[in-house]
């Protein structure tokens, strides 16, 4: 009897490119679109969450402020806008000056917002400040 010895060639031990063998690279990659996902809630969450600011007003007196979002958060004001511009429109003069005055500063600071962007987004705080009708007929966010 002779018994042929049958090795397996050598495409079926490499892999085809463009497809990832094995069940490893596929837990990886679910692992790693997870950890993404998570972090990209977490950035979200914290730009919900309301920021409490404490203005001075005077040596002795203090007015608290209750801001819509961080203004530092850039990626939160992109998200909120309407919110943003609304407060900067509605709030009682400190709160609302002291809140243009921070995102101005963030905005032209920012990497996330370039260009016309940032020019548009100066007018639109602008515009909250001084004339809400205007802003209101470009976001109608009344």
């Amino acid at each position: 009897m002779s018994e042929k010895l049958i090795l397996p060639s050598i495409k079926t031990i490499l892999p085809v490119p463009g497809i990832r063998p094995g069940l490893g690279n596929y837990l990886k990659s679910r692992l790693t679109h997870k950890i993404f996902s998570a972090l990209l809630a977490g950035l979200l969450m914290a730009g919900c969450a309301t920021s409490v600011q404490v203005l001075p007003l005077a040596q002795t007196e203090k007015i608290s402020c209750l801001y819509p979002f961080n203004p530092a958060n850039i990626p939160a004001l992109l998200i909120f806008y309407k919110d943003g511009m609304r407060y900067v429109t509605q709030a009682n003069d400190t709160c609302r000056n002291a809140f243009a005055d921070e995102l101005k500063k963030n905005v032209l600071s920012s990497l996330l917002i370039t260009g016309g962007c940032t020019q548009i987004t100066l007018d639109d705080i602008e515009d909250a400040r001084s004339n809400p009708e205007k802003l209101n007929q470009r976001l109608h966010y009344y």
